[in-house]
């Protein structure tokens, strides 16, 4: 769907190469192999499948095993068959179907015998009157396509609400009418596929459904033959679980309208899930060139080409044309890269055509960088120039940003690293950055790594302010870097703003809320006060909420006991203190035991022992 393609753009990509957290390794391949000779990786065909009827190559009548069927070496015609198998069509073969016509003249052909008289032949058939031509559609009329578009843009961007505002506000405007309505059902829909991506309630849901298909019930009042209209029914039924009749509705389509792209492409969808790669070939192909510019079907049709084991000189110019197309999409560059696995010189020619038909194609960059600095003889250097060049054609690219931090981080110039996997986090959405933001813990934290000492503090505060802000909902960057401030800064000021944002992203988590409190008791002593909440709250998390007690809730134990001892609270201290000399405190899996808690209760046990007796 398009409101998940953000998500999946970078999914089965190589570590070095993702901008934010790596979700596949290096040694990803491709669904499909390359090789024009090789089987699919799984060893399944489509025929295999529960309701395929495309037949497997090794099984075609007549071939031996393996051989290609010369109909799976070239582009089908992607003109649509009748549904009806005894349709007018020139090879129709069926009870009431002609025999094939022939024109071998020496063909046998059946005649009357003298003592077989002939059979009366019947009138002739009144001839069939010609289906009756449709008038021209009357052009769309002004604004409304730009409303149209717009809508579009936005509900690609995840704004179907604001498509919805926009198209009702357009219709107000201009009037109603069938192209708009379709417009509205398509963004309810899509409002409806973001609501039950966020598991959403099933009732809204279904209600937007509804609401999707009142429109589409509108427009074709108006218009039967509205473009988008048989598509919009068909997603609508697939939402619905029902893809056999959403097929129907597009096969009915493209039966009067065969150059209904979109419903070229929506069938195409279809086969691809089932796997039928014949049918999906068929459909993504004519897709692609109804609309030569559209990328995701071109890219489509050479997946299923590749499954159908084209030559790899033609699946090579079909991501090729796909990745220049789609310059911001990994999948066609990662597909590529794929076809020479252990080919170096071959996969960098073909990442070159790439960039050679479209120069802003970034992904293509990015892999020629990954594959001279990581295969064969590293080649920091020219990875470096490639990198420099992808910078100025998208400057904004955490890719980019993540892949020149790791250069600089192998050179040993952590400033340098620093501001480059900053420029990652900053570029990147929020979630969706963890290795950079691991990168720059490390780097910033990491005694082991030098704790990033030489770093201006100017690039440590941005790179600290990036890593809690992208990451709301992981408080480790916030504690870290309230950490730092606290025993090296020394700014005890900026340390709490650190650390109360490592409280609000994980508000349950002991060690954090400890340590927050913690700048209050020792260092800010003017506001005192406002660590005792924090204490109870790491109190509550394990007494009530039955939370395994940590080094947080350890620690809580300790700092009370200073806290009611500054108060002159004795009974508190020593219940405290007690609590906190448990035999069995571990931190970490290790024994945790607590000298300075056991001194505060010594302490304030004699405070009550001298007022009891000076009571007497």
């Amino acid at each position: 769907m398009q409101t998940s393609r953000r998500r999946s753009a970078l999914l089965g990509l190589p570590l070095a190469l993702l901008s934010a957290c790596g979700r596949a390794d290096p040694g990803d391949v491709p669904p499909i192999t390359a090789r024009p000779d090789a089987a699919p990786t799984t060893g399944e065909h489509a025929s295999e499948r529960e309701g395929s009827t495309v037949p497997s190559p090794a099984a075609t009548p007549g071939r031996p095993a393996g051989e290609i069927p010369e109909a799976s070496r070239a582009p089908r015609d992607p003109s649509p068959r009748p549904s009806d198998p005894n349709a007018d069509h020139p090879n129709a073969v069926g009870p009431n179907a002609d025999v094939p016509k022939t024109d071998d003249p020496n063909a046998s052909k059946s005649k009357p015998t003298a003592s077989e008289p002939s059979a009366p032949k019947e009138p002739a058939a009144p001839p069939v009157p010609p289906a009756p031509v449709k008038p021209p559609r009357a052009p769309i009329a002004p604004g409304v396509q730009e409303a149209i578009d717009s809508a579009r843009a936005k509900i690609a961007e995840g704004l179907a609400s604001e498509a919805i505002s926009d198209l009702r506000a357009a219709e107000e405007k201009l009037g109603t009418s069938a192209d708009l309505r379709i417009a509205q059902g398509r963004a309810f829909l899509a409002l409806a596929e973001l609501g039950l991506a966020r598991s959403e309630d099933g009732f809204l849901v279904k209600g937007l459904v509804a609401d999707a298909h009142m429109r589409w019930k509108q427009a074709t009042a108006i218009d039967a033959d509205v473009p988008g209209g048989a598509v919009l029914r068909a997603r609508i039924l697939r939402f619905e679980e029902n893809p056999a009749g959403a097929k129907e509705v597009l096969e009915r389509r493209l039966r009067e309208f065969p150059d209904d792209g979109e419903a070229h492409a929506i069938l195409g969808e279809m086969a691809t899930a089932v796997r039928n790669w014949e049918q999906a070939d068929v459909h993504w192909t004519r897709a692609a060139a109804l609309d030569p510019s559209d990328g995701r079907a071109r890219l489509q049709a050479t997946i299923a080409k590749q499954w159908l084991r084209v030559p790899s000189d033609q699946i090579e110019a079909g991501y090729v044309a796909a990745a220049a197309l789609l310059p911001d999409d990994a999948e066609p560059v990662r597909l590529l890269a794929a076809i020479y696995p252990k080919e170096r010189e071959k996969k960098l020619a073909a990442l070159q055509k790439v960039i050679d038909g479209n120069p802003k194609a970034v992904w293509a960059y990015l892999w020629t960088a990954h594959v001279v600095r990581t295969e064969g003889t590293p080649d920091t250097k020219r990875a470096k120039e490639v990198l420099d060049a992808a910078v100025k054609v998208a400057p904004k690219h955490p890719a980019v940003h993540y892949n020149l931090g790791l250069l600089a981080d192998q050179a040993g110039a952590t400033t340098d690293a620093v501001r480059e996997f900053t420029a990652c986090v900053e570029n990147s959405a929020e979630g969706d950055c963890r290795e950079a933001s691991d990168a720059l813990d490390r780097l910033l934290n990491d005694p082991a790594a030098g704790s990033g000492k030489d770093v201006p503090l100017s690039v440590r505060v941005r790179a600290y302010d990036a890593a809690v802000a992208k990451n709301p909902g992981d408080g480790r960057y916030g504690n870290n870097a309230g950490l730092w401030y606290r025993d090296v800064g020394r700014d005890y000021e900026q340390s709490l703003r650190y650390y109360l944002a490592s409280v609000n992203a994980s508000p349950n988590e002991q060690d954090y809320v400890n340590d927050c409190a913690l700048i209050y008791l020792f260092h800010l002593t003017d506001r005192k006060e406002l660590s005792l909440p924090m204490f109870d709250r790491v109190l509550a998390l394990v007494d009530d909420d039955g939370q395994e007690p940590g080094r947080g809730y350890w620690d809580t134990l300790e700092n009370l006991c200073k806290y009611w001892f500054e108060k002159g609270d004795w009974a508190k201290v020593v219940a405290f203190a007690k609590k906190r000399a448990d035999p069995t405190a571990k931190a970490y899996g290790n024994p945790y035991p607590s000298l300075r808690a056991a001194q505060y209760g010594n302490a304030a046990q004699k405070k009550l022992d001298d007022a009891k007796k000076g009571g007497k």
